[in-house]
């Protein structure tokens, strides 16, 4: 009996294993992409050496949040801020986009530890770290009962140069993000010596940029571990330089 394959069956072959490998190609696309469905219900930390490039990738997700009607909240540990210009101009509504600063609520304590003068510069260093680090656990306070109510799709969280945060509420917020499907997105600005982001945290990139051009710059967000698929892959884009800066 002859075993040879028909020409239909052959080319019907051919045409099955060609659209599975492009059904995974445009599944690694897909699962490659900085976009909200990938952050959705995870525990996302950006670690910044410079402010840009993490700014613009966090501007991304929420005017794709905004786009989808999501809510978003915006809580920050330090009295930096983003500027809101950049912000509006990338699409924002910067009307619906509530901003929670923490660090505006410690003034009395600031002004309290101010007072110390007999203490060593180590030690008035010790002090401002620690209330820097108390900053940032009352900020994460602030988004467990925001994200408690399940009324946001996107929650940022500046965590600053401190961002050491105990186990317990990483957990938490780990918990709160996967239970609500929300992204939570933590910016952090360490400094050698200082504490990290544990375990918990599900999608760890660092944020660099680059000269593209004369008015262009390439900001780019590097995975270094992703807890859903392998680490290394990337995220590029180029933007305008601010005016007078290029």
């Amino acid at each position: 009996m002859s075993t040879a394959v028909h020409p239909l069956q052959a080319l019907l072959g051919q045409g099955l294993a060609l659209n599975k490998a492009l059904s995974s190609e445009a599944l690694r696309e897909r699962r490659d992409r900085w976009a909200l469905d990938n952050v959705a219900g995870r525990a996302v930390e950006i670690r910044r050496a410079t402010t840009a490039p993490a700014l613009t990738a966090v501007s991304k997700l929420i005017h794709e949040a905004q786009r989808l009607h999501e809510p978003c909240v915006w809580i920050c540990a330090e009295p930096s801020l983003f500027y809101p210009p950049d912000f509006e101009a990338a699409g924002i509504d910067l009307a619906a986009l509530p901003i929670c600063n923490i660090s505006s609520m410690n003034v009395g304590s600031r002004r309290q530890r101010s007072k110390v003068l007999d203490g060593s510069e180590q030690a008035r260093g010790n002090q401002a770290r620690a209330g820097r680090r108390g900053g940032s656990v009352s900020a994460a306070r602030a988004a467990d009962l925001l994200m408690r109510s399940g009324g946001f799709g996107l929650v940022v969280l500046d965590l600053g140069a401190e961002a050491g945060l105990s186990m317990p509420i990483q957990t938490r917020l780990s918990a709160l993000a996967r239970h609500h499907e929300t992204a939570l997105v933590m910016l952090t600005r360490p400094r050698p010596g200082s504490p990290q982001l544990g375990s918990l945290v599900s999608l760890r990139c660092v944020g660099v940029i680059q000269r593209a051009g004369f008015d262009r710059f390439a900001g780019e967000i590097h995975i270094e571990k992703d807890k859903r698929r392998s680490p290394g892959w990337r995220h590029v884009e180029v933007c305008h330089g601010p005016d007078g800066m290029c």
